[in-house]
């Protein structure tokens, strides 16, 4: 960004800053861009939209709120419209379809959306929505309601693998990022299909670069995974259990002079992004384009240089999604 003043590159800093939502202070860091010619300081609306995103998702993880991603996967698991929802569950006319556009439901709503999650209570929404709606609107839909409850020995089985895989529940320990074994399948398919001899060393430092760098620049983490520092750089928590979760992806024992480890990779040529926002697509793009083509070893030695690996590598300590806007390497 250029000085409006002499039109020179003006110097990058990100600060923690405190910002007020709901009449609560958090924290959050924001990116400014210093004139130090003129001694002043600048942000733009992007910056402001990702350091909002930090600012909320701290609310939603205060009070239980469901996240933006979240509510738009309840409608879609009901095969119900937006308005129906707002119907069922008492909500002004297109209150649902604004909280699928990211405004923050107020925290009555918020544990009224959550409730929703459990069929059987949504079910019983329906039956108190019954007068309102037309016969065939109701059947239909009391008939997918039923179905996701018939089903729920194979939803169980979902989330207990979610448990199995992630490390964490949903918050800053994970950088907000959405628990999703698709997504995350996804997105390992990509790297596999677009970086060279993914070694395991190689991979925890991809998705530690992708994970960090998206909460810095977008505001939210993408995989859901947390991450400890350890001798040998920042790895994924429970990345062993991650890499053996999906059939399409698979280890080999390879042996050369200098490394000895498992390579992993896959079959799988076609991988589906369609789950990603156009920015998370654009940045993962970004990370293994720049540092896919590294080896497992200049990678180890790019994250050795980060201030964050220095910082928590003695203790092996989780590491904080708020060290993000440390990173140097990309």
């Amino acid at each position: 960004m250029n000085s409006p003043y002499s039109g020179k590159p003006m110097r990058p800093a990100y600060e923690e800053d405190a910002w007020k939502f709901r009449n609560e202070e958090f924290q959050c860091y924001r990116l400014f861009w210093y004139d130090d010619d003129n001694n002043e300081r600048f942000t733009t609306s992007e910056a402001d939209d990702v350091a909002y995103i930090q600012v909320t998702n701290q609310y939603r993880e205060r009070y239980g709120i469901p996240y933006k991603d979240e509510i738009i996967a309840l409608r879609q698991h009901y095969k119900l419209s937006a308005s129906m929802m707002s119907k069922l569950l008492g909500l002004g006319a297109n209150q649902y379809r604004m909280y699928e556009k990211g405004e923050v439901p107020n925290i009555s709503n918020g544990r009224l959306l959550k409730s929703a999650m459990n069929p059987h209570i949504m079910l019983d929404y329906l039956f108190g929505a019954r007068n309102s709606l037309t016969e065939v609107t109701f059947q239909k839909s009391k008939e997918r309601i039923d179905k996701i409850i018939d089903d729920e020995t194979n939803n169980k089985i979902v989330e207990y693998e979610k448990q199995r895989i992630y490390f964490c529940n949903r918050g800053l320990i994970n950088g907000f990022g959405e628990l999703s074994l698709d997504r995350l399948k996804q997105i390992l398919l990509y790297i596999l299909n677009n970086c060279v001899t993914v070694w395991i060393t190689k991979l925890n430092k991809l998705l530690f670069y992708i994970d960090f760098c998206a909460y810095r620049d977008l505001g939210q983490a993408m995989t859901g995974l947390s991450y400890r520092a350890i001798e040998y750089g920042p790895v994924p928590n429970r990345w062993e259990k991650v890499y053996s979760e999906f059939d399409e992806i698979y280890q080999i024992p390879k042996h050369t002079d200098k490394y000895s480890g498992n390579i992993i990779t896959t079959n799988i040529r076609d991988f589906d992004l369609s789950k990603l926002s156009e920015k998370e697509v654009r940045l993962l793009k970004y990370v293994c384009d720049n540092l896919g083509m590294k080896s497992s070893s200049q990678l180890t030695e790019l994250s050795h240089e980060e201030d964050i690996w220095k910082k928590y590598c003695d203790s092996h300590d989780v590491i904080p999604f708020k060290e993000a806007f440390t990173i140097k390497a990309i």
